[in-house]
Parts: structure tokens; sequence; C-alpha cells
């Protein structure tokens, strides 16, 4: 059983992992499968494992849920995941597309 002192700590290492790597602004959400945010990464811990997955703008679970039984290869895949979420807002704003909502990580500021 994970106790509440190992979830913030938990939290505590993403999010400098995410501030070391530049991802800081990405929607990300920590620990709390409910929260609402749009086009959000979710890592929380649930049922006996940890759980990753990506929303959609209305917060419904976008393909499938991760599971693992380690926080070191969940906090490794969900890290992976975001950094893969910065390249395809990327291509999309190369291509001329929408990107799924504003960021300093992709949006063009030469315009």
């Amino acid at each position: 059983m994970i106790k509440q002192q190992d979830i913030a700590k938990f939290k505590e290492i993403i999010n400098t992992d995410m501030n070391r790597l530049g991802l800081s602004s990405l929607h990300y959400v920590l620990f709390d499968e409910t929260k609402r945010l749009p086009w959000a990464i979710h890592l929380f811990w649930k049922d006996g494992t940890f759980k990753v997955n990506m929303r959609d703008e209305r917060s419904y679970v976008l393909s499938k849920t991760w599971e693992f039984d380690d926080f070191e290869t969940a906090k490794t895949f969900f890290l992976q995941k975001n950094i893969d979420f910065v390249a395809l807002n990327k291509r999309r704003v190369t291509r001329k597309e929408y990107s799924l909502y504003p960021s300093p990580l992709w949006d063009k500021t030469d315009d």
C-alpha cells in the first residue's frame, strides 16, 4: 500500500524531473485521477498499480491506461509520454495544424 508521504515524495520527484526537462508548462496531473484538466497526461495509483493515461479535451481517457508495478518504470513512461506529446504538437504546428493547446514548447513566437 502506498502511503500519503510516498505520494508526496513521488510528486516531488516527478515535478523536479519535469522542470529539469523543461516540461513544466505541460498539462499533467499527478495522483489525482479525478482531475479534469484537458489534454493532461495523468499518473496515479489505483488498485495496487501505478497507472498512466492521457485525457482529451473533455477529460475522457484516450487509447488505454498503462499499468506498472513500480514507480520508476511508471515515472519513465510518464516522462516519455510528455516528451512525445511535445514532439507531436511541434509537428502539428510545423504542418500548419492546430496544436492541442497553447504552450511555449511548440507555439511560434516569431509571428
